[in-house]
């Protein structure tokens, strides 16, 4: 299985930045990058990094998780390095 270094969020607070240590699953890891963007921004590399398929299937499941979300919303996309 190919390990996620990516997360694309929405309106979830984000107060990290880039050097800090974060928990990802069991795993600890480390933000390498954070990139504010509007939810019709993201890309379809953005999804594959994330462990999605697609762009589809990322906007699919964000729809799914948060029912109000809208292509003019916020959404953050948090890179990190795995550490462990």
């Amino acid at each position: 299985m190919e390990q996620v270094t990516v997360s694309c969020g929405w309106r979830e607070p984000r107060a990290v930045s880039a050097g800090a240590t974060i928990l990802v699953t069991v795993d600890g890891g480390v933000i390498t990058q954070i990139t504010p963007k509007r939810v019709a921004e993201l890309t379809e590399a953005d999804a594959v990094a994330d462990g999605f398929r697609d762009l589809a299937e990322l906007q699919d499941r964000l729809r799914f998780h948060y029912p109000g979300i809208k292509p003019t919303d916020d959404a953050t996309v948090v890179h990190f390095r795995l550490t462990s």
